[in-house]
This record gives structure tokens, C-alpha cells and sequence, in this order.
């Protein structure tokens, strides 16, 4: 029983084999490459070479340990039905007795190719307009001059030529693949090592499965698919293309970054800190659009606190397919603080008790939004209340001086024994923002209904204030 579960592992792992069969129908080889969703349309399609060097394959993906297209179109050097493997022999070859090509020549200066097989058609990406198209396709690459022949001068080649140019690149988009270019020792990454026949399929060496990128002109253009031996007709190389993977890919169109200047308000220490990402993208955000898709992410280079005047940061769009644009807007942070009593300090406790001398008042204005308070202060005036009567213009005994100590929106008040039991200042402050009216309210304390000399007072017998009051918020009514 145990010989036979080896026996049937053993048949299961070589039926998991690529296999290629000839056929030399041009039109059909570059049939079976074309996306059906693409977007290309072929013609002109030329098979140059002897018969066996071009076919299909099918079975690549079942090749345990490497990354293979499944089927596909195989161009070879040789045949291409000896790309079965397992890798029996080091030395598979094929002489054709057939000539090279001129663009492979190209690509290793002072030698000349030889067997080359080449096929060759003509295609056009969404109708000719080509601004917003790639051309892409996949492949592999496997020779059996790896790696016996890793740095000579020269060994067999290949190329991607689209309108000449050879698109068979690495993906640094410069470094053309090639057995020098791609082996055990160099960008060794993209190279399996099958000298020691660990993967199933003939090739002693093969690139990892790789896309050729190139962008079409407008109108019809010309793809050249080809594979040679170098310098001699011996030791063949396979290229495997993947089908169905030969398209035009839209070419993607970066999104275009719009942006509009804003204002905000200073919330504290008179600068701006946003509460809500999102709303401040928004606000500078002035319609950015993708041409091709959509916006997937909108950020900004500062998300603050903004200072006070005026701040450049950089909005970044990026669209799905992850390019993106830029542009600046200006963030400008004002004092728009409304004017309001609320933010009056009258500067003294509000309490006096006659005979005094003068109680000092200092009154200032704080700003919630920490601005500095750049305001224009008014005349201040003062008014005199005894509660039981009414307001009279002068306090018998007593004072209030506004502007003392040379300074406006200072004053002073005192109370020598008289008639009145509030004394009111008013006044006017502006700022850019508009002008509100202030009044500080200080209460005349007269528990003993005594003043000067000990001379009884007519206001309210023995009034008291309370010991709470507060000269920004306590009023009193005159006549009440």
C-alpha cells in the first residue's frame, strides 16, 4: 500500500507539467494574446521564422514552485514543444539553419543573431486615440544558457519592440531583460534556478513572470514580438506570453487640485485650531475633480492651530488609481468677536461705606477669543441713585472722577456722607467689530445711617449692600 501512494504521488507530480504544441497561423498566435476587454484591434499579423519555433502552451500554472502564465503564445529559438519538461537534459537545442533579426542585432552590438522567430501585427488602441492608453502584456522568459553562459559577451536574446522600441524592460522601466541582465547573480528577484531540475518544465533558468509596458502612438502601430540564438545556433530559449494579457489600458489622468482662500475665526490665544478635518477640507476644497475617475483622499499639509493673519498650507487630492495634484490656499484667522458686556471687568469690588476716600477703578476688556482688545473708549460719565427717590446729578458729600491718572476708562468714586446709595459709570466701547454700551454699579454701604460728623442721613435708613455684590452684574433701581 505505501509503494503504491508514492507510486500515484509520483505520476500526479509529472502529469503537472507545461506542454506546447506547434502552429504557425499568425493571426491566431496574436488572436489568442488580445484582452477581450483590451480595447485594441489587430491586423497584419506575420509569423517569421521556421516552422516549431511558434505555438501555444498550456499548463504553466500547474508548474509547482513558479508563478507561470497558464496558456498562451511560445516563441522559441529552438522547438517549442522541448519546453516540456522535467529538465532532463542542460544542452536543449534546435538548428533551424535560419537567419536573425535586425532589432535583435541592435540589442548586442558586434554580434548577429541567428533562428530568430519573430511574430509581428499591427493593432490600435481605442481608436486611434492613444493620449489616455498603455499597452501591457505579461511574460516569462526561460533559456537553457543559464548558467553557463551568466556574463559572456554574448548569448540569446529577446525582444518587445512597439514601433521599434523594445518595451522587454525591468520594472524600473530602463534595464532591458536579458540573460546578463537577469540571473542568479543580478536582479536575481525576477530569476528562478532550475539548473538542478527543481521545476518542471525543460529551461535551466527563467525570469519571474514580468509585464512589458509601453504607450502606443495615435493611429495604427506595430508590436514585434521576437527570440534568437546569439552568435551561435546552439542551447535554445523559450518567451512565454501570456494570453489574453495583450491590452490598452486607459492611462490614467491625475486629478486636478482646486482651492479657494478662506477666513476664520480666532477661537482662543487668538488663533484658529479646526474642530472638524473634514469641514475645513471642505471650506478650501473649491470643486477638485479626476477627469477619469474619482477622488479618493483629500488631505492638507497643516491641520493647524492657525496664528492669527494669514497661513499658506497645500490641499492634496489623490484619485483611485493613486496619482494626485496639488494647490495652496490661504487660511486667513480675524477677530470677529462681537462686543459684549460679558467681557467687561469693572476693575474694583463695588462696595464702598461712607466717610471714605475715593475707591479706584481700573475696568478692562478681555476678549474670549484672546485677541489683544484694540478699542476706542468714550467719555465715561457717572450717575447718582438714592434708592427711595431718584436719580439726582450730583452725590452731597461725595465724588466720582472719570479719566483720573490720565487714562479715559478709569474712575474713582467715594461717598462722604449724602444722599444716594448706588453710584452707576457708563460708558461707551468701540472696536472694529461695533460698540456696546458699559455700566459698572457700585453700591453705597450705610449700616449705621451716619455721615460726616455724625450727621443723619435722608436716604434709606441704614442701608445695607449686600455682602455679594457685584458691580459688573448687580443693579439698582431707582425708585424701587
Amino acid at each position: 500500500m505505501l509503494g503504491y501512494i508514492i507510486l500515484s504521488s509520483f505520476l500526479s507530480a509529472a502529469s503537472a507539467a507545461i506542454t506546447a504544441t506547434v502552429n504557425s497561423n499568425a493571426a491566431a498566435l496574436a488572436a489568442n494574446l488580445l484582452s477581450t476587454s483590451g480595447g485594441a484591434t489587430l491586423s497584419n499579423a506575420q509569423l517569421i521564422g521556421a516552422p516549431g519555433c511558434a505555438g501555444f502552451f498550456t499548463g504553466g500554472s500547474s508548474v509547482s514552485g513558479l508563478t507561470l502564465p497558464d496558456s498562451g503564445v511560445i516563441l522559441s529559438s529552438g522547438n517549442v514543444v522541448d519546453i516540456a519538461g522535467p529538465n532532463n537534459f542542460g544542452n536543449t537545442q534546435t538548428n533551424f539553419n535560419r537567419p536573425g533579426d535586425s532589432n535583435l542585432d541592435s540589442l548586442i552590438p558586434g554580434f548577429s543573431t541567428l533562428d530568430a522567430c519573430v511574430l509581428q501585427f499591427d493593432f490600435q488602441c481605442g481608436e486611434g486615440e492613444v493620449a489616455t492608453f498603455d499597452l501591457t502584456f505579461d511574460y516569462v522568459f526561460g533559456s537553457e544558457e543559464y548558467l553557463e553562459f551568466v556574463g559572456r559577451e554574448f548569448n540569446d536574446v529577446f525582444g518587445f519592440f512597439l514601433n521599434g522600441i523594445n518595451i522587454a524592460l525591468l520594472p524600473d522601466n530602463v534595464t532591458p531583460v536579458s540573460i546578463n541582465s537577469v540571473n542568479q547573480n543580478t536582479n536575481s528577484v525576477y530569476f528562478n534556478n532550475n539548473s538542478g531540475g527543481t521545476f518542471n518544465i525543460e529551461a535551466d533558468g527563467l525570469t519571474t513572470k514580468l509585464t512589458a509596458q509601453g504607450i502606443p502612438t495615435s493611429g495604427t502601430n506595430t508590436i514585434k514580438l521576437a527570440v534568437a540564438d546569439a552568435g551561435d545556433r546552439v542551447l535554445d530559449s523559450w518567451v512565454l506570453i501570456e494570453g489574453g494579457s495583450f491590452s490598452c489600458v486607459p492611462n490614467n489622468v491625475a486629478p486636478v487640485a482646486q482651492c479657494q482662500n478662506i477666513e476664520v475665526s480666532a477661537i482662543s490665544l487668538c488663533e484658529h485650531s479646526p474642530p472638524d478635518q473634514s469641514a475645513l477640507i471642505a471650506a478650501i476644497d473649491n470643486d477638485s475633480y479626476d477627469p477619469d475617475g474619482s477622488i479618493a483622499s483629500a488631505v492638507l499639509d497643516n491641520y493647524g492651530p492657525y496664528p492669527f493673519g494669514d497661513t499658506t498650507v497645500v490641499l492634496t487630492v489623490t484619485d483611485d488609481s493613486g496619482a494626485a495634484s496639488s494647490c495652496e490656499a490661504t487660511i486667513t484667522v480675524v477677530d470677529d468677536e462681537s462686543i459684549s458686556s460679558d467681557n467687561l471687568d469693572c476693575g474694583g469690588p463695588g462696595v464702598i461705606a461712607p466717610p471714605n476716600a475715593p475707591l479706584n477703578f481700573f475696568p478692562s476688556y478681555i476678549k474670549t477669543n484672546g485677541c489683544p482688545a484694540d478699542l476706542t473708549v468714550g467719555s465715561p460719565s457717572c450717575s447718582f441713585c438714592n434708592g427711595a427717590a431718584k436719580t439726582v446729578d450730583k452725590l452731597a458729600g461725595g465724588s466720582c472722577q472719570v479719566g483720573f491718572e490720565n487714562h479715559p476708562a478709569n474712575f474713582s468714586v467715594a461717598d462722604s456722607g449724602g444722599v444716594g446709595d448706588h453710584i452707576a459709570w457708563t460708558n461707551t466701547v468701540c472696536d472694529s467689530n461695533g460698540c456696546a454700551e458699559f455700566k459698572c454699579t457700585v453700591c453705597v454701604t450705610n449700616p449705621s445711617n451716619k455721615g460726616a460728623g455724625g450727621r443723619r442721613l435722608r436716604d434709606l435708613q441704614k442701608f445695607t449692600c449686600p455682602s455679594t455684590w457685584n458691580p459688573k452684574v448687580d443693579t439698582f433701581k431707582c425708585g424701587k
